[in-house]
């Protein structure tokens, strides 16, 4: 039973760790957290008068954490799950809650899916653009770039909009 339990424990340990080898060192509490609602809460074995919350999984976790530790060993989450699968099932069918777990991968709740809602088109049709907006946009619809949002010095040394540019030149040959 360890060998399942603990591909479920590593999978968990490193859900959302940014470490480069794919293992974390063990099991925090926010993903504890997230095992348990994803398997352990929500199943029919918890329906009953003994039932475990969220509230109980925070407080299991700080008893079987070592103190001044932030992460379960696979040890203590084992021991964990004993202790939930006697209070969930009774005395002498606490392995009974491995089945609530063994073979379970973390699951994407909450994900950010594409919109499938229409107004979409406009944000991103140029064709309706109008004023300055209309600028950035060329007449294929692509973007300009720079050319489209900043106005670019010609470093002529003329300030801008003067209308006598390359006259002095003529007058001076005069």
């Amino acid at each position: 039973m360890s060998k399942e339990l603990q591909t479920v424990f590593e999978a968990y340990s490193a859900q959302g760790v940014g470490n480069v080898k794919g293992k974390a060192a063990g099991l925090n509490n926010k993903n504890f957290v997230k095992l348990c609602k994803d398997h352990i809460l929500s199943s029919d074995a918890n329906k009953g008068k003994k039932k475990i919350t969220t509230t109980d999984a925070d407080i299991d976790f700080s008893k079987h954490v070592t103190k001044g530790a932030k992460t379960l060993t696979l040890q203590q989450f084992e021991n964990l799950l004993l202790v939930w699968g006697e209070k969930i099932y009774g005395v002498g069918k606490e392995k009974e809650i491995f089945s609530l777990v063994v073979d379970k991968k973390p699951m994407a709740k909450g994900v950010t899916k594409t919109s499938k809602t229409g107004g979409v088109e406009k944000m991103t049709d140029t064709s309706g653009y109008t004023g300055s907006h209309k600028q950035r946009f060329g007449e294929d619809g692509k973007g300009l770039g720079a050319a489209g949002r900043a106005d670019i010095a010609e470093n002529s040394g003329y300030v801008g909009n003067y209308k006598g540019q390359g006259t002095y030149e003529k007058k001076a040959d005069n």
